[in-house]
């Protein structure tokens, strides 16, 4: 199954398990300069809680696929990544003073495209160090996107890359891409064969276990720390997650 159609139905059982699960638990609310935020913990789950956000895409009918279930391969990831879900999150060591974030989304998702600027700022900012979950879920000009993305990643050329993807009208394809990996000064070749490898494979399905193991029900979605936030946000929000994180203070 492509990974593609591993990522979406992710999204379609593990938005399910989400409705349900959104109803079981009493949300806490934190004031702060910003306003009130509800944390509502997350059942199976221990420690994380998420917040209700903004508006999410969604490239798949909720309700349509669900009795053919989730696709092994992602059921049994999701279930090896619970055991030190921190780590399958957030691999990569941060800063002083920067909380670790991560970031599904596609690259055709409108509320993306937003928050990507957001993201990158508070990124250049040092108070979060982003990990880059590719969740396409709006067919193949989405797939082709996130492997042009993580093969740009492997050239150092990630954000310069997704920048000038996210601003551009024109629906991936691999010619496409191989003409913006030019014009952005990549080794064209390398970055072609980057597209298809098993490692791109792997971290396609890797980010669709996760999206699973969250019951993320679209795109944009984050975790920042412990916090899940599953749709659009202002920077407000973003920044005062991200200080209650780095404080400990909820």
């Amino acid at each position: 199954m492509a990974p593609t159609s591993l990522t979406k139905r992710a999204l379609v059982l593990g938005g399910a398990a989400c409705v349900v699960a959104g109803f079981q638990a009493a949300p806490h609310v934190l004031a702060g300069r910003f306003g009130s935020i509800k944390f509502t913990p997350i059942d199976g789950l221990p420690g994380y809680r998420q917040i209700a956000a903004g508006q999410v895409s969604s490239g798949v009918d909720l309700f349509a696929g669900l009795d053919g279930g989730v696709p092994a391969p992602v059921t049994v990831r999701a279930q090896a990544l619970r055991g030190d879900l921190s780590t399958a999150l957030f691999p990569n060591d941060t800063e002083a003073g920067a909380v670790q974030m991560a970031s599904f989304s596609d690259f055709y998702c409108p509320y993306c495209r937003v928050m990507t600027e957001r993201l990158f700022a508070l990124d250049r900012d040092g108070v979060a160090r982003i990990t880059w979950y590719e969740t396409p879920i709006f067919g193949p000009a989405s797939e082709f996107a996130a492997r042009g993305a993580i093969a740009a990643s492997r050239q150092g050329g990630y954000e310069t890359f997704h920048q000038r993807l996210m601003r551009s009208s024109v629906r991936a394809n691999p010619v496409y891409l191989r003409q913006i990996a030019e014009e952005l000064g990549f080794d064209v070749e390398r970055f072609t064969r980057d597209m298809n490898t098993d490692e791109t494979n792997d971290r396609l399905e890797h980010a669709a276990a996760l999206a699973y193991l969250f019951a993320f029900i679209g795109t944009p979605a984050f975790v920042i720390g412990k916090t899940v936030i599953q749709g659009a946000v202002s920077e407000a929000v973003l920044r005062q997650i991200i200080e209650i994180e780095a404080n400990g203070t909820a």
